[in-house]
């Protein structure tokens, strides 16, 4: 198009007033449909990679409280849906990079540190880092670069650091990569590049974020969540830990905290940490052997003029 004259790497960079969301939606359609006119029926196709995620995998997602928050958490003042986005009808919810506003997603990322990074916490805060888990094997849009034009574009406009760019990364998603028998999308994160290795938490290979459509957040579940002190080097101090009472119940919430019993709290967050360690291994090695269930229909979509 002639109001474009930068590559795919840099023209998401930073959003161009000029252009505006709409330029930028048409430079989607005219890469994906560059033959059409005002009464062809265009056939398009793109290269898909779904991300499987077998049920019973966690998900790290941090909330940043208030002093106050802090304090009634640790008192067990504290409800599931806290360990959850807000809902529309109770709180007014911004535009993010894969919602609308007043839009539910669940935001979660592969590592503790990369939802930290991903919250932008400060030294001296404090969040509950919550483990999110699957209650469903869920498969996840995700944009493979290198591929075709179509789908490099996509990469790159999902990877933009400029939140002007929001509305079009939510309208392309939703008119172009929602399809049926996707749960969401999973998207590099912008905050932390591949391979980063941390002198605290280690190597992190692959770090990935996944927003879960708002339709499919109940077929999650909490399975624990620490209130926790932001140290330097985003080192956390845990000051609280909750679980869910019970499958039957998972309303109801079990806390314990550092003041109560020092002693049994390290215990219990150290056999807890233990547990995580297992269930990841557990969980890779049902993936290796294929045992999930089966994502392989091509997904279909229609686009009106």
């Amino acid at each position: 198009m002639d109001m474009i004259q930068t590559t795919a790497q840099s023209m998401f960079d930073v959003f161009d007033d000029e252009i505006g969301v709409d330029g930028y939606y048409e430079m989607f359609r005219a890469k994906l449909f560059p033959n059409s006119s005002p009464n062809s029926i265009d056939v398009a196709a793109f290269r898909l990679e779904g991300k499987i995620f077998r049920k019973g995998s966690s998900f790290s997602r941090v909330r940043r409280v208030s002093v106050e928050q802090a304090e009634k958490f640790v008192a067990g003042q504290i409800t599931l849906d806290d360990f959850y986005p807000p809902k529309p009808h109770k709180m007014s919810i911004p535009q993010g990079r894969f919602n609308e506003g007043n839009r539910r997603v669940l935001y979660v990322a592969q590592h503790p540190l990369l939802a930290m990074k991903e919250c932008e916490l400060q030294t001296g805060e404090y969040f509950l880092l919550s483990y999110i888990e699957l209650s469903i094997d869920m498969c996840f849009f995700y944009a493979v670069p290198g591929v075709d034009a179509f789908t490099d574009m996509v990469y790159q406009l999902l990877m933009s650091k400029d939140k002007k760019f929001y509305p079009v990364i939510n309208r392309v998603s939703n008119d172009m990569l929602r399809f049926e028998g996707f749960h969401g999308i999973a998207y590099d994160s912008v905050k932390m590049p591949k391979g980063y290795i941390d002198e605290k938490w280690g190597a992190i290979a692959e770090p990935m974020n996944i927003a879960v459509s708002g339709e499919f957040i109940r077929k999650t579940k909490l399975d624990v969540a620490w209130l926790s002190y932001c140290g330097e080097g985003f080192v956390p101090f845990q000051h609280a830990m909750f679980k869910s009472l019970s499958n039957k119940k998972k309303n109801k919430i079990t806390h314990i905290s550092y003041w109560d019993d020092k002693a049994r709290f390290i215990a219990e967050v150290t056999k807890e940490q233990r547990r995580q360690n297992l269930n990841i291994g557990k969980i890779s090695r049902l993936l290796d052997r294929g045992s999930y269930q089966d994502f392989g229909h091509p997904p279909v979509k229609m686009l009106f003029k």
